[in-house]
Parts: C-alpha cells; sequence; structure tokens
C-alpha cells in the first residue's frame, strides 16, 4: 500500500536535524512510493538536486523538483504547486531557515538599494563601533541588527503571510500533505538570546530546536528530530497532534524516518524496503 494511502488525515509535518541525519532521503523515499500522486520538492539549495539525479526513475517519475534563490522565485514556485496539486500529493519545503534569510536578504536589497547584503552588514558593524548603541542595562551592543520596528515588522510579514502561513494552510485546503525541514540549533538556556519556556518546555527532551522563524513549530501537527550516532540513524517525535508521540526510536538500515514514524504512530504499515522500480 503507497504511503500517501495512509492519511487518517492529511499530514502537515516539520522535520529537523543535522545535515547528514536522513532527512532528504527520508523524502526523497516517500517519493518512490507514490503511485497516483506527485511530491513537490520546493528547495532554496540546490545541493538537494544532485541527490535526486542519483536516485532511480521510481523517485522521478513522481517528483516535480523546485530550486528557489530569493523570496519573488519562491512564492511564485509555491503558487505553481497551488495550481497544479491535487488531493494526496506532498509539498515538501526545504531548509525552513533559509526562507527566513531570503526574506530578510530581500529587505535589505530592495530597502537599502543594494545588492550586497554581507557588505551592508559589515557596514552596519563598522558604524557600531565608531558609535556603540548604549542598551537599557547601561552595556555596550555592538551586534548588528535591524530596527524593530521599520525593518522586522515587514520581514516577518514577508516571511509568514507571503508564504509560510499560506504553505500551513494548504493541508486543509487542498487535501496534500506538508513536510518541512530545517537544520538543528541547540537550545539557549541562558543569556540575552535565552530561547522562551514554550520552546524549552517542548525541545528540552532533545537538546536542540528547528532553526529559522521562532513560530514555526506551531504551524505543525508533528514535529520530529533526526539524529545520527555512531553509524545508526534516529527519529525522536516531539509533537503529534492526534496522534502517539513516542521517544528516541532506531531508523533501521535501508528505511526512512517517515516508515518508522508510521508505525510508532500505530497506523498499521508494515516497513517498506527501498527498491529500484
Amino acid at each position: 500500500m503507497p504511503i500517501a494511502d495512509l492519511n487518517v488525515k492529511f499530514h502537515k509535518m516539520l522535520v529537523y536535524g543535522q545535515t547528514g541525519t536522513g532527512k532528504t532521503y527520508g523524502i526523497l523515499h516517500i517519493a518512490a512510493s507514490l503511485k497516483e500522486n506527485t511530491l513537490y520538492y520546493l528547495d532554496t539549495d540546490e545541493g538537494t538536486s544532485k541527490d535526486v539525479d542519483e536516485f532511480p526513475d521510481s523517485v522521478k517519475e513522481h517528483l516535480v523538483y523546485y530550486l528557489a534563490t530569493s523570496m519573488d522565485e519562491l512564492i511564485a514556485d509555491m503558487n505553481d504547486i497551488i495550481l497544479k496539486c491535487k488531493p494526496g500529493d506532498w509539498i515538501v519545503t526545504d531548509m525552513a531557515a533559509r526562507v527566513w534569510d531570503l526574506a530578510q536578504s530581500e529587505f535589505i536589497k530592495k530597502v537599502f538599494d543594494t545588492q550586497e547584503v554581507g557588505r551592508y552588514y559589515l557596514e552596519m558593524r563598522r558604524e557600531l563601533e565608531r558609535h556603540p548603541v548604549i542598551t537599557k542595562s547601561g552595556g555596550i551592543d555592538k551586534q548588528p541588527n535591524l530596527d524593530g520596528w521599520t525593518d522586522w515588522v515587514p520581514i516577518k510579514k514577508r516571511h509568514n503571510e507571503d508564504f509560510m502561513d499560506i504553505l500551513k494552510m494548504l493541508p486543509r485546503k487542498k487535501n496534500v500533505n506538508l513536510l518541512v525541514t530545517t537544520s538543528a540549533d541547540q537550545l539557549k538556556l541562558q543569556g540575552k538570546f535565552a530561547d522562551k519556556g514554550d520552546t524549552i518546555s517542548v525541545f528540552a527532551k532533545a537538546g536542540y530546536k528547528p532553526e529559522g522563524e521562532k513560530h514555526n513549530p506551531h504551524r505543525f501537527d508533528t514535529i520530529l528530530f533526526l539524529t545520527k550516532e555512531g553509524g545508526e540513524y534516529y527519529v525522536n517525535c516531539l509533537k503529534n497532534r492526534g496522534r502517539k508521540e513516542f521517544g528516541k526510536t532506531l531508523i533501521p538500515e535501508g528505511y526512512s524516518f517517515f516508515e518508522v514514524y508510521l508505525e510508532e504512530s500505530t497506523i498499521q504499515k508494515k516497513l517498506m524496503t527501498f527498491v529500484d522500480g
């Protein structure tokens, strides 16, 4: 039975982990299992295209690949997917943290009329060295930052309202599955940039949180944390609305995180070996 046929409800998942923990492999494994449906892969890092090239035709037949290197491209590609997708399809966005970077870079380029975002931050840092900002506590802030109201508000709206908030509604509106990946960032328990209580409560047992905009975890029904230790791969389900959560679980060789997720969430599914069709 194809994975897409197992929907008790459509999946809305955030999968995070360091590089090399099996995120891309799991996604391509889903594509290989599809029979009548399509996986739309919206990528912000062209490295994944090399992975796609190495997989058999059983993957490529059911995968449509998009590469977006700007917010304009990202939103245009998403709109194209919305027009083409049908119930049971999968929409995957890789590296959610990169979407935030794209929104920020777009803002700097358009508002400050520059194509060199790195140079902009260097100039800002030099200006702070010359004219340090005094913090409320009386200390000196030499960290280059954009302004809270005039800068971050439009950046957040571009990231959230023009992309992420539209993306998160697609499972309900289009009856499709949504899977978003990102890298892992270590929890910060102390200091100026310490994480808030709700973030710590969800991710404390993993010790790592998803990288990217802080509200992203609230947009998903399921959150999976992937790790690799001593050559073995593990998946840890930290959130699973409407289904059973589970702790750190070994991913058997040749299988993907998603198959283990299905098994551990008590959905009736036998582990599927990866076979070149």
